[in-house]
């Protein structure tokens, strides 16, 4: 980076807090912001706590908020909580001290268990100070708070001025500052002249050496032996950001389903890389977006694919859940890492993201049960130098499936390619040894969902249009319960809504390729071919602030 970053908030659209008590792994707090402009308002957040008490009996009462923090203070602890039930209220005020957002939430807090609680903010109204308070930066402070006067002199008032050591002083005797507490002097010299201070105006008790720490701000220059933040180092009296600053976002997964979304389930989420490029912020190649998970400690790298290119608006990426969601819960345990320009390339095995892949390149068919009829060839590819391929095929059954997949509720996917419109291919699911679910292409402009028991093909549903010739398209068959629908190029096909019911002679099974017949001289190709678990509605993906990071 060519300059030193600021401490960003501007994108920050969520709040992450710890809660004490001693789970096994940390409760998380999460503050979701309705929009960038109500972030950009916020000034201060007020938190209660109500132990056995549901948010209408908090929202009645008159206690005291158990913190108070800013937005960029990073993420403050709310102290121990005991199990059991527990509504938390968030309250937000402007630099005018006006209220203007509220949330609350009930949750059951388990000893032994970490989990994400999120509380969505809602705009609010409400009044500002009471007569005898002062508004400053969005705190009601007692009004001679910022009073000059040597008696009335607080913390706020000391940290607003500049250091006696920048002022290049003569007339003011060496003893009369002597305590290094006194860098940080409250009193500028527009203000009270040294003659208005005579040495025993401020004996060094005044001030204790804690009130004011001997450190200095990221964008306010570095003096002689004063400390930069981790990442910074400083340079002709600056704090410049060393080669590994990056930036990190947290990712929040949310659980919608009504069950248990298990660990390895395929997880997507957008981003508009082409402005982080544009921003410096990525390489075009996208090499250095990475993505950690955190719930076991320290954070562990994992693969993530982008199935929609880098530096474009809506680039779409892949990964793997790493641990359990419970329904309705939320996992903010995962975060993405950017801006590293010396970054190679980062982990993107689809294996490690999808139950199944493959894109034939490793040159063998290893991992399907196969048939004489299916060979691989260079002729013809959806993506790299090899793909699957059938010749002509007059009214037999020929079919390749995956070995060691008995799964359930999947999304299957590959890529098609047929010289002919004239053909009788198929995508299937849940196939064992006497039949499976599947969408096939028939005749000239057939597309139908069918299945197959004890060896007996039925056609259930169907649509007509011609079949594509000469290029590639995506058919996508989805299986959950007992309902089956296909889709092209990420369109439903069939049936036009809604689904085809298929029955419950297969409860799971693998899922694989097939060809009835294919004319004389004709070939039909498949590649990239897809399966992950299918959860409806599947999970989302919220972001939080983007931050400065030192990995």
């Amino acid at each position: 980076m060519s300059e030193a970053l600021p401490r960003l908030r501007s994108a920050m659209l969520t709040a992450v807090l710890l809660i004490g008590g001693c789970p096994t792994e940390p409760n998380r707090l999460v503050l979701t912001y309705p929009d960038q402009a109500a972030l950009d308002r916020a000034r201060l957040i007020e938190l209660y706590v109500g132990e056995q008490r549901s948010c209408a009996e908090l929202q009645e009462s008159s206690a005291e908020p158990r913190i108070t923090f800013g937005p960029d203070d990073g993420s403050p602890d709310l102290g121990d909580i005991a199990p059991g039930a527990v509504s938390i209220r968030a309250r937000v005020r402007d630099a005018a001290c006006l209220l203007f957002l509220d949330g609350c939430v009930e949750v059951v807090l388990e000893a032994g268990v970490g989990r994400t609680i999120q509380i969505s903010l809602v705009p609010a109204s409400g009044g500002g100070c009471a007569p005898e308070l002062a508004c400053v930066g969005g705190r009601c402070l007692n009004a001679d708070a910022g009073s000059t006067d040597s008696t009335a002199l607080d913390s706020a008032t000391l940290d607003a001025a500049p250091a006696d050591v920048a002022r290049g002083d003569a007339e003011a005797p060496d003893a009369a500052r002597s305590d290094s507490a006194m860098v940080d002097s409250a009193l500028a010299d527009t203000t009270l002249p040294d003659t208005a201070l005579p040495d025993t105006a401020l004996p060094d008790t005044a001030l204790p050496d804690t009130a004011l720490p001997d450190t200095t701000p990221v964008d306010g220059g570095c003096l002689a032996g004063a400390p930069c933040p981790p990442c910074y180092s400083c340079v002709l009296g600056i704090c410049e950001p060393t080669q590994s600053l990056q930036r990190r976002r947290d990712l929040v997964v949310t659980n919608n389903a009504a069950g248990t979304v298990a660990a390895g389930c395929s997880v997507r989420f957008s981003l508009d890389t082409a402005a982080m490029v544009s921003a410096g912020a990525l390489r075009a190649n996208g090499d250095d977006l990475r993505l950690f998970y955190t719930g076991s400690g320290e954070p562990v790298e994992l693969d993530r694919v982008a199935e929609r290119p880098f530096d474009a608006i809506d680039t779409e990426l892949w990964f793997a859940l790493a641990a359990d969601i419970e329904a309705g819960a939320a996992d903010g345990d995962y975060f993405i890492s950017y801006d590293d320009v010396a970054a190679g390339p980062a982990p993107a095995d689809r294996d490690q993201v999808y139950l199944f892949f493959d894109d034939f390149e490793g040159g063998d068919l290893s991992r399907w049960h196969t048939d004489p009829v299916f060979a691989l060839t260079p002729d013809q590819t959806h993506s790299g130098a090899r793909a699957l391929r059938v010749g002509a095929v007059d009214l037999e059954n020929h079919q390749i499936e995956v070995r060691g997949l008995d799964e359930a509720d999947v999304v299957a996917e590959a890529y098609f390619r047929a010289s002919a419109e004239n053909i009788d291919i198929t995508l299937f699911a849940r196939s064992t040894a006497s039949g499976n679910y599947q969408h096939n292409l028939e005749g000239t402009q057939d597309w139908s969902n069918a299945r197959v028991v004890d060896l007996d093909w039925q056609r259930l549903e169907s649509t007509q249009a011609p079949h594509p010739v000469d290029q590639w398209y995506k058919l996508t068959v989805i299986v959950q319960g007992t309902q089956l629908k296909a889709l092209v190029d990420d369109v439903q096909q069939t049936p036009a809504s809604g689904w085809t019911e298929v029955g419950t002679d297969y409860a799971s099974g693998s899922v694989g390729v097939g060809a009835y017949y294919i004319g004389a001289g004709e070939t039909w190709w498949i590649d990239d071919v897809k399966v992950r678990r299918y959860v409806d509605p599947e999970p989302t993906v919220n972001f939080g602030a983007e931050e400065e990071w030192c990995p």
